[in-house]
């Protein structure tokens, strides 16, 4: 995983030293999973997602997401 792109894993620990290759959902797919979560929250938007739909909304939770990470990103490089 990239950590530039994806902000790397969501919930790193030490024993991923251990286990180097489980290294777990990356913060990009934690953000976009949280950012679903608000969007489902909206009840006219819940009840009406619709097959053709779907895409769209999960499209809109990544789009949130990468603009967190590169939200971060920048605060992270200005030390705010």
């Amino acid at each position: 995983m990239s950590s530039e792109k994806d902000g790397g894993p969501a919930f790193p620990c030490d024993s991923m030293k251990q286990f180097p290759t489980q290294e777990g959902m990356s913060l990009l797919d934690w953000f976009a999973g949280k950012a679903l979560e608000g969007l489902m929250s909206i009840p006219d938007l819940s009840f009406h997602v619709t097959p053709s739909s779907r895409k769209i909304v999960a499209s809109t939770a990544y789009d949130m997401a990468e603009s967190m990470i590169l939200e971060k990103s920048k605060r992270n490089s200005t030390g705010v």
